[in-house]
């Protein structure tokens, strides 16, 4: 009998792991037709590398952080993330400041032209909003809660991010 339940147990851990499989190449359809809208909404304009793209909108979307902090979150060592925003401060994308507490470290900060840039870059959102304004409403509520769910999963996932001082 036990050897029954154990079968029972396995078969129901690998159906979990076939369905979260499924789930993650969902997830990754998903995240690469974003990508191609983006390309879609973009031609011609100009073109963040990924590494850049990510870097930036970290900074926007979570205010300014330190270089060692922004390498830890896109797992890069600190001399690469130094390229990396030396080529985004090149095109005044970022500004580096000394911390005003301790005069060796070193924030970045989007600049207005750098939070504008990816603002511009949502400009596939019409097409995915004219997307989601096909479904009823209580599939947007359950692609809404879903999505919550997913982006709160994921965040598990993610080093933790030390706050910056703001002044």
């Amino acid at each position: 009998m036990t050897v029954r339940a154990d079968q029972a147990m396995i078969t129901s851990h690998q159906g979990e792991a076939t369905e979260s499989a499924s789930l993650a190449h969902l997830v990754l359809q998903l995240c690469t037709s974003l990508q191609l809208l983006t390309v879609v909404a973009h031609r011609g304009g100009p073109e963040l590398p990924p590494r850049q793209r990510v870097t930036l909108q970290l900074l926007v979307a979570s205010g300014p952080a330190r270089v060692s902090d922004l390498a830890q979150q896109i797992g890069v060592s600190n001399p690469t993330m130094t390229g990396i925003l030396d080529r985004l401060e090149a095109r005044g994308l970022i500004v580096r400041e000394r911390d005003q507490r301790d005069r060796r470290v070193t924030i970045v900060r989007a600049t207005a032209s750098g939070a504008a840039l990816i603002t511009r870059e949502a400009a596939p959102f019409p097409h995915l909003r004219r997307a989601l304004e096909r479904l009823a409403e209580p599939e947007r509520a359950e692609v809404a809660r879903s999505l919550q769910l997913l982006i709160g999963a994921i965040s598990t996932e993610l080093p933790s991010r030390p706050a910056v001082q703001h002044e």
